[in-house]
């Protein structure tokens, strides 16, 4: 968000032709304690940096009487399927807004480090058709909305420097996987390989993603 602001500036060098909104899945309803960081993306997005804002909760269009958070654990058995289930609900919901908003360009945070884990997990689920798609630059597979992936070659190392040489806080939203240990998914198995073998080989990242 802070490169974007930057890049519409009236004093940027190359300034970045269209107009930001900024969507935000609320998942307060799986994690209860995650209502802390509701509050501060409004704080940022309405306050601070003054974009529209939509917020919709991960229950939003299920039936009146069923929840996400229900579904979750009674259709699904393992933490892997719950967690990509998450996955593909997060990104309907966005392509949603975005349609309903009259977008064509969905913006995300992906970054090479969560890339080269998840192109790992989804080979090791017999997805791998879908990789070259879920890492590009630009993913045209929906036909209204074009996905843009912008840190798909920085890595979380640098992203975290970034933000702590400009002060900046972190919010993300808590892991039902991250909650339950580093062995309870496919994704976070092999998120803990690429870190481990990044820090002793620091071109692991690079090589996997490539």
């Amino acid at each position: 968000l802070h490169l974007i602001v930057d890049g519409l500036s009236v004093n940027a060098r190359r300034r970045l032709q269209f107009q930001a909104q900024v969507a935000f899945i609320d998942e307060s309803s799986l994690y209860p304690d995650s209502n802390d960081v509701r509050e501060k993306v409004i704080d940022l997005i309405k306050n601070q940096l003054n974009y529209p804002l939509h917020i919709v909760s991960i229950d939003e269009n299920l039936d009146n009487e069923s929840h996400f958070k229900d579904l979750l654990f009674q259709k699904t058995t393992s933490m892997t399927a719950r967690e990509e289930l998450i996955r593909r609900r997060r990104l309907k919901l966005l392509f949603d807004i975005a349609k309903r908003e009259n977008c064509t360009k969905l913006i995300t945070g992906d970054n090479c480090t969560k890339l080269a884990a998840q192109i790992l997990s989804d080979m090791a689920q017999g997805k791998g058709a879908h990789v070259a798609l879920e890492c590009n630059f630009t993913d045209t597979r929906n036909d209204s909305v074009t996905i843009v992936r912008p840190f798909r070659e920085i890595m979380s190392k640098e992203i975290a420097m970034y933000n702590r040489l400009n002060s900046f806080e972190s919010l993300q939203n808590a892991d039902i996987a991250t909650m339950s240990g580093p062995q309870s998914s496919i994704f976070k198995l092999t998120e803990t390989l690429v870190s481990d073998l990044q820090r002793q080989f620091p071109s692991t990242v690079s090589t996997i993603f490539r």
